[in-house]
């Protein structure tokens, strides 16, 4: 009987030549470079227009949704920079205009030299994408989307405290 781990342990082995490796991605790289195999992996974009009900767009990345939302739907996205010289003043404009109702922390990625720290539309989502999560649906249903909102925040925070935030404020397949 095969399990898990045995799974794990064979996606991670050449299947031509039997190198073991610490990942799958260190496996694939190895089958590209010395046995000159092509890997194609299906890379599954969660980044698709909210009002594309038919065909769902599927963009691949929020560049991407902005040029599909100008040129297919003749939106224009209405957008803002922010500096702040030092977190206190950031965080007061972040309560001020109540975006902690709105917006969801998404990631924090730490560099060297700053923090990147992103936020996206709390009525994002995708159809067919599930939550690693396993809670029950709430009693009213979800306030998501079948899509994913181009609104968001992107801020880097220096080490200093000053902290420089991008804004998209057009929110799009949902009500604001």
């Amino acid at each position: 009987m095969c399990n898990m781990a045995d799974l794990e342990f064979q996606e991670r082995v050449c299947s031509l030549c039997g190198v073991e490796f610490s990942t799958i991605s260190a496996k694939n790289k190895h089958l590209r470079n010395i046995h000159n195999v092509i890997i194609t992996t299906t890379w599954k974009s969660h980044i698709i227009c909210p009002l594309c009900k038919t065909n769902e767009s599927k963009c691949g990345t929020y560049k991407k949704l902005e040029t599909h939302l100008s040129l297919l739907h003749n939106i224009k996205l209405e957008f803002e920079t922010h500096h702040f010289t030092n977190q206190e003043s950031y965080a007061q404009w972040f309560e001020t205009e109540r975006l902690d109702m709105v917006y969801a922390v998404h990631g924090v990625k730490k560099y060297k030299d700053y923090m990147l720290k992103s936020y996206v539309c709390n009525r994002s989502n995708s159809k067919g994408f599930q939550s690693k999560r396993s809670s029950k649906e709430k009693v009213g249903g979800s306030i998501k989307i079948n899509g994913v909102c181009p609104s968001r925040i992107e801020t880097k925070i220096q080490p200093t405290g000053q902290t420089f935030s991008r804004f998209w404020k057009t929110h799009v397949g949902h009500e604001e």
